[in-house]
């Protein structure tokens, strides 16, 4: 039984989940390979620091099959609407099936509106 979990995990185990994860992601969906992967984990941890790191994981029996990452901060437009920047976010393959990705989605948007941003940004 694949458990969804929108419960805010905490960032610093987190970004050591993501050195396993980020690598699977890149491999299955980077449209290009022009670059190479090279995460900046030391800032992940200074916006953790800084309480500005959301992370929102889906669990299958306790193991971390996918997640959400989102950056909080005022809106430069708006600096009194604080917001969440969508950073990241990946399924593995294996459990793409059904609605996971549309709950995933939709979880992480209802948790974030129960967590205090004022709103949420999509990268298009």
């Amino acid at each position: 039984m694949t458990t969804l979990v929108y419960a805010d995990c905490d960032p610093f185990a987190f970004i050591e989940e993501l050195e396993r994860l980020f690598p699977l992601h890149y491999e299955e969906l980077c449209v290009t390979k022009d670059f190479p992967l090279a995460p900046d984990y030391d800032a992940y941890k200074r916006l953790a620091q800084a309480g500005m790191l959301r992370c929102i994981t889906v669990k299958a029996d306790e193991e971390v099959i996918g997640y959400a990452i989102f950056i909080i901060q005022p809106h430069l437009h708006y600096r009194t609407c604080k917001t969440a920047f969508e950073d990241i976010y990946f399924i593995r393959k294996e459990y793409r099936k059904g609605r996971i990705g549309i709950k995933g989605y939709w979880g992480a948007k209802n948790h974030h509106a129960h967590k205090g941003p004022s709103g949420s940004c999509q990268t298009l």
